[in-house]
């Protein structure tokens, strides 16, 4: 197990939108056909700031939040479901609704972080500094071999600034998955961090490890950081002579680096379109009308699903980028160094 992540935060402001693609019209979006319903034309509409929401099980691991009208009125291709709204069912007065209280099993429109990890880019070159230390104390009055503890390993500080904040999400927090280059093994008396930088696919993968913590990011703050610490105890062994003392010293790499990540914020699921006079499909009016002059199925709500409407996930997704530095400490190498009795 890699150890353990602890988030801080203390931001955002910008808007960051995803270039998209022109929008191909699906032939059938579903819809609510409430003919046969009761709907008082003057009953409540249900807002943003009203939503009967139910907790949903398997969003539970932070990565999902219902999204609201004014997050939805931003993603890319809003435009696209406005008209297609207006070619399937008129331009009718209306209300766009997230949630209808008529109809509580249908669930409301969400924003989700995928969950795919976001790697950590470098940027510039690394700066390290090579430090010798003691370890373990000193051993003297013995001789043969020695073992002490020693401790092995990578601990990591990062304090990253979301420089372009996405449209969506920002008043929750978060759960991602965020990969840190590839430093190296630490282990085995291998340093960390001197071949950056990160080893080409060539490279032998067993002597590498990579950091993919999952932390909580609260996308409406500034900033936030992470910190992990991937060290362990181990056995280091040492030969003793006769009146030496000995001691472990120990060869710690430290390194700052600076790098940059980008989270998507991808919309999905249904909005609802509340229509204050009675309309119909034209789309599918106008496919049956030479078999039924009279056709027509009235309608006051509508809902069309994003994901049939947009399928391409860009035209739903905005971007929040953050970039900062993060410092690393590798306790790798150790030798004996020993004083007096006899060195020959």
């Amino acid at each position: 197990m890699l150890g353990s992540v602890i988030a801080a935060f203390s931001g955002i402001s910008l808007l960051v939108l995803a270039r998209v693609s022109t929008m191909p019209l699906p032939e059938i979006v579903p819809h609510q056909d409430v003919m046969h319903e009761v709907f008082e034309r003057d009953r409540a509409f249900v807002d943003d700031q009203n939503l009967f929401l139910e907790p949903r099980d398997a969003e539970s691991d932070s990565r999902c939040r219902d999204l609201t009208l004014a997050e939805a009125k931003t993603i890319p291709n809003w435009e696209g479901i406005l008209a297609y709204a207006d070619e399937r069912y008129g331009k009718g007065s209306r209300n766009i609704l997230m949630y209808d209280k008529h109809y509580p099993n249908v669930r409301p429109a969400k924003v989700c972080v995928p969950s795919q990890v976001v790697p950590i880019k470098l940027t510039g070159s690394p700066s390290c500094k090579t430090t010798n230390a003691t370890d373990g104390g000193n051993i003297s009055g013995t001789h043969g071999i020695a073992s002490i503890m020693i401790q092995q390993g990578l601990t990591l500080t990062s304090s990253f600034t979301i420089s372009d904040a996405a449209s969506m999400g920002l008043t929750n927090a978060f759960r991602a998955k965020i990969k840190f280059p590839d430093f190296g093994s630490t282990r085995g008396g291998r340093q960390c961090l001197q071949r950056l930088p990160i080893r080409s696919p060539q490279s032998e993968s067993s002597s590498t490890f990579a950091l993919q913590p999952n932390f909580l990011v609260n996308f409406s703050l500034p900033s936030f950081e992470v910190k992990f610490d991937d060290m362990v105890t181990t056995t280091f062994n040492m030969t003793v002579k006769e009146g030496q003392t000995c001691q472990a010293m120990e060869s710690v790499v430290s390194c700052t680096l600076q790098g940059t990540g980008e989270v998507p914020f991808i919309a999905s699921g249904i909005i609802w379109f509340q229509y204050d006079d009675k309309t119909y499909d034209h789309i599918e009016y106008n496919e049956k009308k030479p078999h039924s002059k009279h056709y027509k199925s009235h309608v006051l709500a509508v809902q069309l699903n994003m994901t049939e409407v947009l399928p391409e996930a860009a035209q739903r997704t905005t971007t929040a980028t953050f970039k900062g530095s993060f410092l690393t400490t590798s306790h790798g190498q150790y030798k004996a160094v020993c004083t007096g009795g006899d060195e020959s």
